[in-house]
């Protein structure tokens, strides 16, 4: 779309996100870029996961702002108060998944707000202790099998390892270890390289989408799964989002080639509207 308004409200009815916030400084060929490349990592994401376009949205209550709400030094965050992921106008590019996940696992928690020492803060399921009841709820139990990947895999351990390098090498702060390894942010980034990994494994890639590079799970700074580590993950992963799914309604996993239907039957139906 050569509008950029156009481009947007063509972005919010295909997934129904609850709207889009550009920042003042986001030029007009930019809110395009960036309206494309949002419609093409959604596409993907919802292809990988088996679910319906509109629930990339999570039932209509995520809202995406660019360049909109920065947040001190971070290339992109999530605001589980307003539900609002924000990407940088450039350095968000490739943080959208990490992102998504974090809205994802705060939807599993019906978006309720909890008090912390901390102050006021989104409940994540990946933070939630199961008990003996909650276990017997399907989506509940694959959070708990996937948390338990995390340390099958090897990732929990090498992780712990790498942090601890880190900082012995004075290359982190002892008080950052528990930000990489609290269970949410585990849960954002191992999400990240689930779908990364699933698209390499297909021949695609997305990098507005995840772009976790390879020192990113390697060497020093080795915060994200390696290829072997997610691929033991991936299972668990599986499982989380078929549970999902279920409790959905989504009786069928959506193919690429049906959500490109979708959208041509979205755009026809816009053309029909002009005209």
């Amino acid at each position: 779309a050569k509008d950029p308004n156009h481009a947007t409200q063509h972005m919010v009815e295909a997934f129904g996100l609850r709207g889009m916030q550009w920042g003042n400084s986001v030029t007009d060929d930019e809110r395009k870029h960036h309206a494309a490349r949002v419609v093409e990592a959604f596409t993907d994401l919802v292809d990988v996961l088996g679910i319906r376009p509109e629930d990339a949205s999570l039932g209509g209550e995520l809202g995406l702002a660019v360049g909109a709400r920065g947040k001190g030094t971070a290339l992109a965050h999530y605001e589980p108060d307003s539900k609002v992921i924000n990407l940088t106008r450039k350095g968000g590019v490739g943080s959208l998944a990490h992102e998504w996940g974090h809205a994802f696992d705060h939807s599993l928690e019906g978006g309720r707000l909890t008090r912390t020492a901390r102050g006021t803060e989104g409940a994540y399921l990946s933070e939630r202790v199961i008990s003996r009841d909650s276990a017997k709820e399907p989506l509940w139990s694959a959070m708990d099998q996937l948390r338990s990947s995390w340390r099958t895999s090897g990732f929990r351990d090498r992780l712990h390892t790498t942090l601890r390098q880190s900082v012995k090498d004075g290359n982190m702060s002892d008080g950052k270890r528990d930000y990489w390894t609290s269970n949410h942010e585990m849960f954002a980034r191992t999400f990240e390289r689930y779908l990364q990994r699933k698209l390499q494994k297909s021949d695609r890639k997305n990098t507005y989408l995840a772009g976790i590079s390879r020192s990113a799970t390697e060497g020093a700074f080795g915060f994200w799964p390696n290829d072997e580590e997610i691929d033991a993950m991936t299972p668990a992963f599986d499982a989380l989002f078929e549970a999902y799914r279920k409790q959905n309604g989504i009786t069928e996993k959506y193919s690429r080639d049906q959500i490109a239907r979708y959208f041509r039957d979205l755009i026809d139906r816009e053309m029909t509207v002009q005209e």
